[in-house]
């Protein structure tokens, strides 16, 4: 199994200067990449997740065909017999053109 480790953290405000408490956590990887050059602090001890790559995981996406349109959409029989809605053009009164 690959461990994680998520850390509680603060930032320095780029624009105040001001210290601000991240509302998430991250790796050390990610908070190098993304606050790098001292301007993070880490506030707590790790998170400690232990992630299976193997797993599988929530995949919003699984149910799709392959035509891209979700499988067990309630509209999809909707907008396949809908007519075609025809475009109005409206006179738009005191604009010169």
């Amino acid at each position: 199994m690959h461990r994680l480790e998520l850390f509680p953290f603060r930032f320095r405000d780029p624009l105040t200067g001001k210290w601000v408490r991240a509302r998430y956590k991250a790796s050390l990887a990610d908070l190098e990449q993304r606050y790098g050059g001292g301007r993070y602090e880490i506030t707590g001890p790790p998170e400690i997740r232990e992630v299976d790559p193997g797993a599988r995981y929530f995949n919003p996406l699984r149910g799709e065909d392959q035509a891209g349109r979700a499988a067990s959409s309630n509209l999809g029989p909707f907008f396949a017999n809908a007519p075609p809605v025809e475009r109005q053009v409206f006179p738009v009164v005191g604009v010169a053109s």
